[in-house]
């Protein structure tokens, strides 16, 4: 492991960015990224459906809004980080939950009461989205 952490060090931020997007990144090369301290590698590891679920969860919880946001889009998101990721202090990143097609049905009902009409318009079409299932 401490290779891999040594090689990632030592790779350009453009390179980090193109293993943060790519689907076929291992999974331990993402774990690492999501330590990095560019949000934008941090935020791309968190759109990636391949990041593994314990590290989504831990991004759910990083500092950055955009980061939080990308977690809560990806569509490989486990539903209860979506359930905190809707109380979460942004409205950007409660609409992505809202607008996430795994969210759960009573995240959305909660989510159709929020008070910013973003959230609310999010989580109608969630719900819609629900019923055409």
């Amino acid at each position: 492991m401490d290779k891999i952490i040594d090689w990632i060090a030592s790779l350009t931020i453009e390179h980090k960015l193109k293993l943060a997007e790519n689907h076929n990144t291992p999974p331990e090369v993402l774990k690492e990224l999501a330590k990095d301290k560019e949000k934008i590698v941090r935020t791309e590891v968190a759109g990636n459906p391949s990041t593994p679920p314990d590290v989504l969860k831990e991004l759910a919880k990083d500092g950055e809004w955009l980061v939080r946001w990308s977690v809560a889009g990806n569509p490989s998101t486990p539903p209860d980080v979506l359930k905190e990721l809707a109380k979460d202090g942004d409205e950007k990143v409660r609409a992505e939950v809202a607008g996430n097609p795994h969210t759960p049905p009573e995240v959305l009902e909660e989510l159709s009461n929020d008070g910013e009409l973003l959230v609310r318009d999010a989580a109608k079409k969630g719900i819609e989205g629900l019923l055409r299932r």
